[in-house]
């Protein structure tokens, strides 16, 4: 779990959705604030987010991990990052996310995060 935590931490940091196919199942899902609000089904669709929005928006990420908890097949991080959007605004960014694992791979990502700017 650790391995496929670091990828995903590297695909977001290096702005590389390619990445993700070392990091979910190829019937993933990715839940997104709260809890659904936005939904991503399959790993094609979860790349075409990432390419939609981290990757569009968000300039120089540097996501950092604050704490992590692990069960059998699923874990909890808190997260941060700052980075700077397109307009040359300089955002933080604060969130929880709940994986679910299979066979090694994410198979089930659930997020919520706050975002403000910075001086």
């Amino acid at each position: 779990m650790q391995l496929v935590i670091g990828r995903y931490f590297e695909a977001w940091r290096s702005q590389n959705p390619e990445l993700l196919t070392e990091v979910f199942t190829h019937d993933a899902k990715y839940l997104v604030r709260p809890f659904g609000i936005e939904s991503y089904e399959g790993l094609e669709a979860i790349k075409g987010y990432w390419r939609a929005k981290p990757a569009s928006i968000q300039i120089s990420p540097k996501p950092t991990i604050i704490s992590q908890a692990f069960s059998e097949d699923s874990c909890f991080i808190e997260w941060e990052t700052t980075f700077t959007t397109p307009s040359d605004t300089t955002k933080i960014v604060r969130g929880m996310m709940r994986l679910e694992f299979d066979n090694g791979l994410v198979k089930e990502l659930r997020e919520h995060y706050g975002s403000k700017e910075i001086a």
